[in-house]
């Protein structure tokens, strides 16, 4: 196991660390034989290491970079993950970049919305980070020449932004955020859901209900900061590396903290030619496949276009909304051909044990950003993996393997990994 061959390391603490890991263990429930995903490693390792102070020379690619989970999205970096927590703990965005970590030449996108990319002295402002994202997404799309229309709209868009942040910014923690904005909108679409399921087949009301059963918080939470942080961080030396949960996980709580909700309420998409912005960057692409949906009912249906979300609750509302539609489609494509893939998928799933299920979690985290982005694609790759005899107990980790080096795999393992740090954040950040 990981986490003993480590801590088996740990020379200082000798026979008593030992002794400490089956007693703290015992006394934390946590699962031994496992590793448990990292949900409780991170604990652990500060527990019997102290939680020490920051490392003021940790190489700022190691902190962005760090490997945390194997292909089995098992905790494989303990030391990592306590010694980047103990450097981020309490620091804000300022002093990151002003250390370094975060630069203001090279690292466009994490400095962008804090006010200060290409500049050495620029002072640091959430507003004037607002203006420049909007700014680089007409420019860099040339929105600004082939949609002078958009781009009169998004400039008017850009200063109301700024104006709500000003008067109404709305700043809250990232445990305020998953509690306030996250649970409640999720207690809404469980209404809805029961309300769905008269006009439902056995066996689509039996995946429908698997679906809700497992969109929790904390999978919303791991979906969330998948779409809104950049999966990616350029290293220099060793390429493009996968931006690690830790470091998302703290940056969008810090953009939270001090741009405020309301922020996160505007930021834009930067990369596309469309209206779009929030916190799960939508586009109307996402409304238009509701309103086509002909079995939701109208509880659905709230929204029409993103110029409608108004609020940060607004756009967590039309994220469930979506990924209940997306779900929802999902269980028609394997409704067909008499329904045999559906009923295996359903059986197995509820054959399984209670760690196949936990595990289960992370495939619905990873697949419900796969749909956000390309829903077609993502369904007919799970489609083509169940009908060859693929098992649902192993779909998180053979659903997009290894071998399938696609920007759907990106998102997957971005979500699925932010899912699984999101469990544990709070542990680590307020020890």
């Amino acid at each position: 196991m990981v986490l003993i061959n480590y801590l088996n390391k740990i020379a200082v603490q000798g026979q008593k660390a030992l002794g400490q890991l089956g007693q703290y263990g015992r006394k934390l429930a946590l699962p031994m034989g496992s590793v448990a995903k990292g949900t409780g490693t991170i604990a652990l390792v500060l527990f019997l290491t102290g939680s020490s102070q920051p490392q003021e020379d940790l190489d700022k690619n190691y902190i962005i970079t760090a490997s945390l989970y194997n292909e089995h999205f098992e905790s494989v970096n303990p030391a990592a993950e306590s010694k980047i927590a103990a450097y981020l703990k309490n620091k804000s965005l300022s002093e990151l970049v002003d250390n370094g970590v975060i630069s203001r030449i090279d690292m466009r996108d994490f400095a962008l919305p804090l006010g200060v990319h290409g500049s050495k002295k620029a002072p640091f402002s959430y507003q004037q980070g607002m203006i420049a994202m909007w700014n680089y997404k007409v420019v860099k799309n040339k929105i600004d020449v082939n949609r002078p229309a958009l781009r009169n709209y998004l400039d008017a868009l850009k200063l109301k932004a700024v104006e709500r942040m000003n008067t109404d910014p709305r700043p809250m923690n990232l445990d305020t955020y998953r509690a306030t904005v996250l649970k409640p909108v999720l207690d809404s679409i469980r209404i809805y859901h029961q309300r769905m399921l008269p006009r439902y087949s056995p066996e689509r009301r039996a995946f429908m209900n698997i679906f809700m059963e497992n969109f929790t918080a904390n999978v919303l939470l791991g979906y969330n900061i998948h779409e809104l942080i950049p999966a990616t961080h350029f290293t220099g030396s060793q390429g493009e590396l996968p931006v690690n949960p830790i470091f998302k996980t703290y940056y969008f709580d810090r953009l939270l903290q001090e741009g405020g909700s309301t922020f996160i309420s505007y930021f834009p998409a930067r990369h596309d030619t469309m209206l779009s912005f929030g916190p799960f960057q939508f586009t109307n692409i996402a409304f238009k496949d509701i309103q086509k949906n002909e079995i939701l009912t109208r509880d659905f249906k709230v929204f029409g276009s993103v110029e409608e979300l108004r609020t940060i609750e607004d756009h967590a509302l039309a994220a469930v909304l979506f990924a209940y539609n997306n779900w929802e489609r999902l269980s028609v494509r394997l409704n067909l051909n008499r329904g045999e893939l559906l009923t295996r998928f359903n059986r197995q799933y509820y054959e399984s044990g209670s760690e196949a299920r936990r595990n289960f979690r992370i495939f619905v985290a990873g697949m419900t950003a796969t749909m956000h982005h390309l829903p077609s694609r993502a369904m007919g790759i799970l489609v083509r993996r169940i009908a060859a005899g693929e098992s649902v107990q192993n779909l998180y980790i053979n659903y997009l393997p290894a071998q399938d080096a696609t920007p759907l795999r990106m998102y997957y393992r971005s979500a699925a990994e932010a899912y699984l740090y999101a469990k544990v954040h709070d542990k680590l950040f307020k020890g």
